[in-house]
């Protein structure tokens, strides 16, 4: 069964790039993608690998796991920084995680990509276990991590019907 997030997002209410991607060892996969019609955007590819501790999916991800495999993961991890704003340090990194947690949805602003914001929300299985994200990105030229957020509904109800189908 193939499963995209094209049918919930219509190309004309597009004013993201949203994609699903899972876990892959070190880093999240991109499996679909849908690509906005703005000229100005950012372009990852399905098959892309991004790095799990400067990505708003990948810490989604982060944040899914136990503590004691999260430290064998900071333990091993080159925590790369990508921007200025990258998380390299292990306890700001458990911290952003925590809260992460907390408010179920993480963010990246300017972490991975300088200029590009990006928020994601988890698909889970019917046991509660995380089997993908769902996340947009977008150029802070268009869209600030503020006005992102009023789109977290949406991308909640993407995940939703998502993991129904899974």
């Amino acid at each position: 069964m193939s499963i995209t997030v094209r049918e919930y997002y219509p190309p004309r209410s597009q004013p993201k790039h949203p994609d699903d991607r899972i876990p892959d060892g070190d880093a999240m996969l991109y499996i679909d993608r849908v690509e906005t019609h703005w000229p100005l955007r950012i372009q990852l590819h399905v098959d892309s690998r991004v790095p799990l501790h400067a990505t708003a999916a990948g810490k989604l991800a982060l944040s899914q796991i136990n503590d004691g495999k999260l430290e064998r993961y900071l333990k091993r991890a080159e925590l790369h920084a990508y921007t200025a704003q990258t998380l390299t340090d292990p306890e700001r990194l458990r911290e952003a995680l925590r809260q992460i947690r907390e408010r179920d949805y993480s963010s990246d602003s300017e972490e991975f990509v300088p200029s590009m914001i990006a928020l994601a929300v988890l698909v889970l299985d019917r046991s509660g276990q995380l089997i993908a994200t769902v996340s947009f990105h977008a150029p802070v030229q268009r869209l600030t991590l503020g006005e992102g957020l009023k789109y977290l509904p949406d991308l909640r109800a993407a995940a939703e019907e998502l993991a129904q189908l899974m």
